[in-house]
């Protein structure tokens, strides 16, 4: 046996399965562990949201670029979460935190234009 392929585990303290992406009544997203690991939300500074009527859901792209429109993501001491307040985003489509906090399980897409892009389905809470 090759001790040298295995890989120490060093994440403990942390919700892993919690690949979720939330909402809060203060106007935020929150990024759950599971979430930011899997997809290393600890390497972007801004998220852009996109947000679509018809399927009352919310989309997420995460970058480095400083494009118009963006939030910047505040990362947990220990970079294990993160989030970001958005105030304008909910006050502006008319989004009401108290009826949406919770939780949602994002999918990922592709978009033609921004590449990929995670969605939430403000109808389908998970918690």
């Amino acid at each position: 046996m090759d001790i040298s392929q295995f890989e120490q585990f060093t994440k403990t303290g942390t919700k892993l399965s919690n690949n979720n992406i939330s909402i809060n009544k203060a106007h935020s997203f929150g990024f759950n562990s599971g979430f930011y690991h899997r997809n290393n939300i600890e390497g972007f500074k801004f998220v852009v949201l996109f947000y679509n009527k018809q399927e009352n859901s919310i989309g997420f792209l995460f970058s480095n670029n400083e494009v118009n429109g963006r939030f910047t993501i505040t990362h947990s001491e220990n970079k294990t979460s993160g989030g970001v307040t958005c105030r304008s985003f909910f006050s502006n489509y008319d989004l009401k935190c108290n009826e949406l906090s919770g939780q949602y399980l994002p999918q990922e897409i592709s978009h033609p234009n921004f590449g990929k892009i995670f969605v939430i389905q403000l109808d389908k809470k998970i918690k």
